[in-house]
């Protein structure tokens, strides 16, 4: 195999370990008071926690269960995702005022 060949599988499954990463729970997890990382937002919603997100995140590749769930998104936040994301008629998004 040639030098740029390895470089570019290594940075490819660094690349894939870092998101699924961001999918798993920590060790612990805890809700932060204001989330603005897919890896604080994964870890809130294992701990249960309401998560207020306060910055854009898209392009969330994570599978999520977010049935009865409340989600608080600061004024003018996006937030996408493009994972398999399941919700429920007790999934709860408050508007921002």
């Amino acid at each position: 195999m040639k030098w740029k060949t390895v470089l570019c599988l290594y940075l490819m499954l660094g690349i894939t370990k870092q998101l699924a990463a961001q999918c798993t729970p920590s060790g612990s997890p805890t809700c932060a008071a204001n989330i603005s990382t897919v890896q604080q937002l994964t870890d809130c919603l294992a701990a249960g926690g309401s998560p207020n997100i306060t910055v854009d995140l898209a392009d969330i590749n994570c599978t999520y269960n977010l049935s009865g769930a409340t989600i608080n998104l600061a004024d003018q936040v996006d937030i996408r995702f493009t994972g398999i994301v399941t919700v429920s008629s007790s999934t709860f998004l408050p508007l921002p005022r």
